[in-house]
């Protein structure tokens, strides 16, 4: 080494990681200029890849209408005037609610028993029922569900009346 604090070539050179380190250099530039080459070379498309679809623009689109701020401003949402729209907002693929044609029909159908609470010493036993997709219902004797009258209620059954009389025996599956 030099008197000044430098070191030369040959003192370099001799260093223990010093030929390792060039090497890894020199490794990495002709890495780099291999994959620049393969970045910058242009394969030739084959023969029948040729796109023959043509670009279209797509379709215009009307603007929405303009909003009137004062008109949405002055509607009070707590307006006792205010009524539900005619028809209710369903989301795409939502399902309609059944006709008056299915309603009347599981009406008529007798209740589905869902549970019974036989209750003992006086009380009042009841059970819970559900009418086609209706909500479930919590009944007592001599209560009505659709076309139906609670007669009698035990444990896991329910005895219905029609308005014709006839007897409906219901069972907790």
């Amino acid at each position: 080494m030099r008197r000044d604090g430098r070191g030369s070539l040959r003192d370099w050179d001799a260093a223990p990681g010093a030929r390792l380190a060039v090497a890894a250099v020199v490794l990495a530039g002709l890495l780099a200029l291999w994959t620049l080459a393969r970045a910058l070379r242009v394969d030739a498309a084959p023969a029948g890849a040729v796109a023959t679809a043509a670009i279209r623009p797509p379709a215009p689109v009307a603007p929405p209408p303009p909003v009137r701020v004062r008109d949405v401003v002055a509607r009070d949402p707590f307006s006792p005037d205010r009524a539900p729209p005619p028809a209710r907002y369903r989301l795409p693929g939502e399902v309609e609610e059944a006709p008056a044609d299915d309603e009347r029909a599981a009406r008529r159908s007798p209740p589905r028993l869902l549970g019974t609470v036989v209750a003992t010493g006086g009380g009042r036993s009841f059970a819970i029922c559900q009418v086609g997709r209706g909500q479930p219902v919590m009944l007592h004797v001599g209560e009505r569900l659709g076309d139906f009258t609670v007669a009698e209620i035990t444990r896991g059954r329910v005895v219905f009346t029609t308005p014709g009389g006839e007897r409906v025996v219901v069972e907790n599956p």
